[in-house]
């Protein structure tokens, strides 16, 4: 297996020309730290409210290649998660918030129609799979609650015969049906970057901010050879916001790793997979996998090394074991994969929050940030970024008072003792992963261990 720096998508879509380092001192409407989808989704949204909008996008790298081009894939909303949206939020809030991430998620396709970008959106729906018996509950809240708030077609039962039907590999369950789509993710960043520059969004990559300045009447972000003064901010810069005096205690930075085998149509056929399903399992640090339109398998695991304070390089962007475990995985969900080539592996960061979904804080009257996908942001992302620009350009909607708006609740432990105890509960989780999945009631010390972030009102996994 291959590793590389940015992963398969990224490689796939091929690269715009790089816009140069910010070199001068600029003043804009609204400067956008971070050229990730939150933060191009943010200046398309800008453009909509007010299309003379002065906007200046700053990216450390280049846009696209963090999280954004590197994901799955899985363009979806929050229907799985409604436990956590009612725990957190209560009946009502949590339904207004799923709808409107499956808002996105529609919106998404119909940009990249509109827009005539071909990144490969397909509605094929979200399929949550059981492979053990210890998780044949999981996810079943979804459903129950789904029914509950009068939208039970949003989160569907299926047996174990309707779950091969879709996806049947030996090991299948029942599994929980939402809606969902597939995208090929480095070319919506991509395609969202070059449209944004032809309508005059300044776009500046290489161009790290050091350091961002609140003053009663602006803004001033400073880079390495320049620096943008404007009205509002807008930080969307994923997990480097950790390093943030104010989000330290609210973020967490882990890993997910990804892999992409040969094309292999004949197996997609063999397991009857061939209608565009996104698939997940229910182990606590889940499989995720997909197909690409030419029959290869884009997987991956959940499960990566957490980082150090918010370090975004070392293991959690190149870590062969956890490459080898995700490989692993998937042969033996499709074990008619055995013998067949894993051209790639490709890693890297993600912002977790403390409890999995994501939020816009305003750290200031002038600023706002975005973070907290948990690994699941190519549809909430849109939501994010048109909350962020219409609270920037002061318009107040539906959206902007959702109570996604706000510090999530809970907090996370200070370094080192963040990284010492989610390095001791990952090797917990690990380790109860496998032996439910092999049939075997984990032991009591790695149910302990594995269940402390829960005793202390932090989500992990799922």
């Amino acid at each position: 297996m291959r590793h590389s720096a940015d992963g398969w998508w990224i490689e796939e879509a091929g690269s715009s020309p790089p816009d140069l380092p910010l070199g001068e001192h600029l003043t804009a409407d609204l400067v956008i730290v971070g050229g990730g989808y939150t933060g191009l989704w943010a200046a398309w949204r800008a453009l909509e409210l007010d299309p003379a909008c002065r906007i200046v996008l700053l990216e450390r790298d280049r846009c696209g290649h963090g999280p954004s081009g590197r994901n799955g894939g899985f363009c979806k909303g929050l229907w799985l998660n409604l436990g956590a949206l009612v725990q957190h939020h209560g009946d009502d809030d949590a339904l207004a918030i799923a709808m409107a991430c499956e808002d996105a998620v529609t919106s998404i396709g119909d940009w990249c129609r509109d827009e005539g970008v071909d990144a490969w959106f397909r509605q094929g729906g979200f399929l949550s799979v059981a492979t053990s018996p210890f998780h044949d509950a999981v996810h079943g809240d979804a459903v129950t609650i789904a029914r509950r708030l009068g939208v039970p077609d949003r989160a569907i039962a299926l047996s174990q015969d309707e779950t091969r039907a879709r996806f049947g590999a030996p090991s299948a369950r029942g599994g929980v049906l939402v809606p969902g789509a597939t995208i090929q993710p480095a070319r919506l960043a991509r395609a969202l970057r070059d449209r944004l520059i032809d309508q005059g969004v300044r776009v500046f990559e290489h161009s790290a901010a050091h350091a961002v300045h609140e003053h009663a009447d602006a803004v001033l972000v400073r880079t390495a050879r320049g620096s943008v003064r404007a009205e509002r901010a807008v930080l969307s810069a994923g997990p480097a916001l950790g390093a943030l005096r104010p989000l330290r205690h609210r973020l967490t930075v882990g890993s997910s790793h990804a892999l992409v085998t040969e094309p292999v149509p004949d197996v997609l056929a063999h397991y009857g997979w061939t209608g565009g399903e996104a698939v997940v399992d229910r182990r606590t640090l889940l499989d995720y996998l997909r197909t690409t339109p030419d029959g290869r398998i884009v997987s991956g695991w959940g499960g990566g090394r957490p980082a150090a304070g918010a370090r975004l390089h070392g293991p959690v962007q190149h870590d062969p074991a956890a490459l080898d475990r995700a490989a692993r995985h998937l042969v033996e969900l499709l074990p008619e994969l055995r013998g067949r080539t894993i051209e790639q592996g490709w890693g890297g960061p993600i912002d977790i929050s403390p409890t999995t979904l994501p939020a816009v804080v305003p750290l200031g009257p002038r600023v706002d940030a975005a973070y907290g996908y948990t690994g699941r942001g190519v549809g909430p992302t849109r939501l994010l970024g048109d909350i962020l620009a219409a609270r920037a350009l002061g318009h107040d909607d539906d959206r902007t008072r959702l109570p996604l708006v706000g510090p999530p609740r809970g907090t996370v432990p200070p370094e080192p003792i963040r990284w010492v105890g989610a390095s001791l509960v990952r090797a917990a989780l690990i380790r109860k992963d496998d032996d439910e999945s092999a049939g075997r009631r984990p032991s009591p010390v790695a149910r302990f261990v594995a269940d402390l972030p829960r005793r202390l009102g932090i989500t992990v996994g799922r």
